[in-house]
């Protein structure tokens, strides 16, 4: 009887937990429309696009990117680009590329149509509790701040990153911020991501989201509820036991 309760303790927990991730993702970018491509080759050089696309795929309906050489050694072009355009088996990226002798700073900036300004409750409603960047790969050191805004002020959080050609999902917990505290998350006017690499770097990612904790861990810390719960009750039927036999 009691395997019975547990399994289906378990496999509830496991399916609310599926749904309440899927359904509170908030999606800043998939990186999956609006095609965009900078490139600048003059030291200290700042270059500027913006694009609009679904609402569903960029947060408040436009991306802007701004791009800035920060060293030039050898006058080599530096690109920054956003794939939005790729074969159909594949999902778009954001794409980074310094030419050698060549270090850059891409500013990435979420703040609705025309600065209008988000408005948005990244939270849905308490639910989420950080940032996911997932990163494709880079190939030397990079350092990524992201930055959120409302109408008090701004907190940012710095990460740093080692090389690596797998796949790997950078978090960002809400609470981790600088000034998190006066920051309302519920209510965020601006998001913006500063990549920062070193001569020579290529960076790939693909999305950049607010969401929940992973599946399992809601699970685990479900299970754990669970099964103290049940350790309890049977530790009190014992003792109550014990104190009618004595």
């Amino acid at each position: 009887m009691k395997r019975h309760l547990i399994a289906s303790v378990v496999v509830g927990i496991f399916a609310l937990s599926v749904g309440e991730a899927q359904a509170a993702t908030i999606t800043i970018d998939s990186f999956d429309d609006g095609t965009q491509t900078l490139s600048a080759t003059t030291r200290n050089s700042t270059v500027f696009d913006a694009v609009t696309g679904s609402a569903s795929e960029i947060l408040g309906g436009e991306r802007d990117i701004q791009l800035t050489i920060v060293e030039n050694r050898f006058g080599s072009n530096l690109n920054a680009e956003v794939d939005a355009l790729p074969p159909s088996s594949e999902p778009g990226i954001l794409a980074i590329s310094n030419d050698t002798g060549v270090s850059s700073k891409t500013l990435i900036t979420w703040d609705g149509e025309d600065e209008n300004g988000l408005n948005i409750d990244l939270t849905a409603g308490g639910i989420n509790k950080f940032f996911r960047f997932d990163v494709l790969s880079v190939d030397l050191g990079a350092v990524l701040t992201l930055s959120v805004m409302d109408n008090n002020g701004t907190a940012t959080l710095t990460k740093n990153l080692s090389p690596t050609f797998e796949s790997i999902s950078v978090i960002f917990k809400f609470n981790a911020f600088d000034n998190a505290t006066a920051i309302d998350f519920s209510n965020v006017n601006s998001i913006s991501l500063e990549i920062t690499g070193e001569e020579k770097l290529d960076f790939s990612a693909d999305s950049l989201v607010a969401t929940v904790p992973e599946p399992l861990t809601i699970l685990g810390s479900g299970l754990a509820l669970v099964f103290g719960g049940l350790l309890k009750r049977e530790y009190d039927k014992k003792q109550t036991i014990s104190q009618h036999k004595g």
